[in-house]
């Protein structure tokens, strides 16, 4: 038994895509008789038995040689067999391989999440770009949208290129929207936030029978109004501090302002247009009512500007809360990290 053992694994060395397929699958029998998982998958591949092949792999944890799959892959074979081979390559990480059989199988949309999965952001681009289908540029979007697109004004560009060429408005409508969400929550760019509800709500606009159409309009004519609001108060601080507060306190008082602003950056507004009155005492009651409710409100602020307001009204602003804020970052991204 040794004997044959040790002739098989040199013949199998030797084994390819051309050999009888009989042969590969009677050594493939062989080698899953002797757990060797390895050599079973590789001549049950070369045999084209590619369900049998991706069990073997996905059971017993099996990465095939890049050269098996190279060889495999200019076969020519029925349909049915090159969607086995296109699934095994998937499931070997193959994906950009897998991507160009579907493309032989004329299944673009397989093709594209191949591509998407392999992780090259320029061949999906360029993919989408040939195949000029609705389907595979939204998929492409999508993927893009995935990034950070505010780090990059090309990815950005692309990705409503991509849209526009699907002819998706209500997708690229929903990019616009979620993109302005962004700049408000995260960099607290609210003019960018406003020109980019703006463009959203010009795209809805325009479409026909669009469901919830009227809706959607009010919704984005109300987060315009208030963000324009919103940045009334802020050019107001140092001019007309009195009518920034004003601004203010309606934007508070109207329904569902969450829903379009942050709170927070309304109350800084409010402290900021104090200062300009000289009034520090209600300035100081702000800022500890945010404090108090959890808000970092160096986040917001310049600390020096905040140790002067609590300075005026004979207090001190304890930095080294701050202090432990950052620790406690620190702590979390060594976490991270490890």
């Amino acid at each position: 038994a040794m004997k044959q053992y040790d002739a098989l694994d040199e013949i199998s060395d030797s084994l390819n895509s051309k050999t009888d397929p009989q042969v590969l699958i009677r050594c493939g029998r062989y080698f899953i008789e002797s757990e060797r998982w390895s050599k079973a998958a590789q001549c049950l591949a070369f045999a084209r038995q590619f369900e049998e092949a991706i069990e073997i792999c996905n059971k017993h944890s099996v990465k095939l040689q890049p050269n098996v799959i190279q060889e495999l892959s200019n076969i020519q074979a029925d349909p049915k067999v090159l969607q086995r081979f296109a699934s095994l390559c998937e499931q070997q990480g193959e994906f950009a391989i897998a991507a160009s059989l579907y493309v032989k199988l004329k299944d673009h949309v397989a093709s594209m999440k191949a591509l998407i999965r392999s992780g090259d952001t320029s061949k999906v681009v360029k993919f989408a770009n040939l195949i000029k289908k609705k389907e595979t540029y939204i998929l492409a979007a999508n993927y893009l949208a995935t990034f950070k697109p505010r780090e990059g004004q090309q990815v950005f560009d692309t990705i409503v290129t991509l849209y526009s060429k699907a002819k998706a408005p209500d997708k690229l409508s929903r990019f616009y929207q979620a993109s302005a969400q962004v700049e408000i929550e995260d960099y607290q760019d609210y003019e960018k936030g406003l020109e980019l509800v703006k463009k959203a709500r010009d795209i809805i606009e325009k479409i026909e029978n669009l469901k919830n159409k009227d809706q959607l309009m009010s919704l984005m004519n109300n987060k315009i109004d208030r963000i324009e609001k919103y940045l009334a108060a802020i050019n107001s601080i140092k001019s007309e501090p009195k009518r920034g507060l004003q601004l203010c306190v309606e934007l508070l008082k109207s329904k569902d302002i969450e829903n379009y602003l942050r709170t927070d950056d309304i109350y800084i507004v409010m402290v900021q247009c104090y200062v300009a009155q000289g009034n520090y005492k209600k300035a100081h009651k702000i800022l500890e009512d945010l404090k108090n409710s959890g808000t970092d409100i160096t986040w917001y602020m310049d600390v020096a500007a905040i140790q002067k307001i609590y300075k005026e009204v004979g207090e001190t602003f304890d930095t080294s809360e701050i202090q432990k804020n950052e620790d406690e970052y620190e702590e979390v991204d060594d976490e991270i990290v490890e």
